[in-house]
């Protein structure tokens, strides 16, 4: 059966021109303004200010959807007595909580059936449409349902990679060598609309994961992180902020190497002297 005929599992919505341009412009103005201190030591803006040398980059990283190579599905069964679902998921005590609160039926009469997935990707951590299969097997009255989204679907309604603008500013000394950095992100913030709680001192933590824990040894740095939300939905990636922020990171110290007359290798050398574990991994590699 095509369910689509049948149910409005989708509700319908007047088109609107919505693209990214319309929000590179608002991440872009924002990275502006300061934000909340993650982490700082010593005063890197002030030597940055007075620098002979300043390498400066900014990096954008666009809302970007799983894209699992296998759709989104679920099968559903709703009796008197019970709830079951065979899905995919990632996180079963979510599956579990959602298809009981949908199918009317307290949570020890649920049962989950977890099977192989073709992708997570942190995708499959969000129960939606094990929602959608759940309503539909409830109002056929005991008859099992399979739910497949389409392609179309899965890209339309996702919850993507949240969007972010992040800066870098470095001082050079001159040996080349950096000697204060300076990174100012900008980013959709995930915690805010699932459990705002968490969100500490205007710091969304998964948002500066990969930013505000980097483990180069920087005399002095500062990292400050602003929060910029839009009516898109967004949700985790497998790395979370760290998915983008590793890449940029990295690509901004390339960029100071390069500035500095450096060997990129040699100069994370040198800034992870005091990392004994993490020059380790840098030399095995």
């Amino acid at each position: 059966m095509d369910r689509r005929r049948h149910f409005s599992t989708f509700a319908a919505a007047r088109p609107r021109v919505v693209n990214c341009f319309r929000y590179w412009k608002m991440f872009r103005a924002a990275l502006e303004k300061p934000g909340a201190v993650a982490k700082e030591k010593g005063d890197a803006l002030a030597a940055i200010k007075v620098a002979a040398k300043v390498v400066e980059a900014d990096y954008e990283a666009p809302y970007l959807a799983h894209a699992t190579m296998e759709p989104m599905n679920c099968t559903a069964q709703v009796t008197p007595e019970r709830v079951d679902v065979w899905v995919g998921t990632q996180n079963p005590e979510s599956t579990l909580a959602a298809a009981a609160a949908v199918a009317g039926i307290a949570p020890e009469n649920g049962y989950v059936h977890n099977c192989f997935l073709g992708g997570g990707f942190g995708r499959r951590a969000n129960p939606d449409h094990v929602r959608q299969a759940v309503t539909v097997a409830k109002a056929l009255g005991g008859r099992p349902v399979k739910l497949i989204w389409t392609r179309e679907e899965d890209m339309r309604h996702d919850g993507y990679r949240p969007m972010a603008a992040i800066r870098f500013r470095a001082a050079l000394d001159a040996n080349g060598m950096p000697v204060a950095y300076f990174n100012r992100s900008v980013t959709h913030s995930i915690l805010s609309g699932i459990r705002p709680e968490d969100i500490k001192d205007g710091i969304d933590r998964t948002s500066v994961e990969g930013l505000a824990t980097i483990p180069y040894g920087f005399p002095q740095y500062r990292i400050e992180h602003l929060i910029q939300t839009t009516h898109v939905p967004v949700w985790f990636w497998r790395s979370v902020g760290a998915s983008q922020n590793g890449f940029v990171v990295e690509s901004f110290l390339d960029e100071v190497a390069h500035a500095g007359g450096k060997d990129p290798v040699e100069l994370r050398r040198q800034l992870l002297k005091s990392r004994s574990d993490w020059l380790h991994v840098l030399d095995t590699v």
